[in-house]
């Protein structure tokens, strides 16, 4: 996870090289995998645009 106060071209030369390298997950592995990221994304850029507002996110 990248947050917004990071560098971002340093922190992504750091992450893809090593992501890209890795061994792909066996199918069962998937099935752990947290796709909710999408909405706490959404809720993070929510409350740097509107600072104390509701962070609900409705799709």
């Amino acid at each position: 996870m990248i947050q917004p106060e990071e560098d971002l071209v340093d922190r992504l030369v750091e992450l893809v090289p090593a992501a890209v390298a890795g061994d792909r997950p066996s199918g069962k592995q998937w099935d752990t995998v947290d796709l909710g990221g999408v909405h706490r994304v959404a809720e993070v850029l929510e409350e740097m645009l509107h600072p104390g507002a509701s962070t609900e996110v409705s799709l």
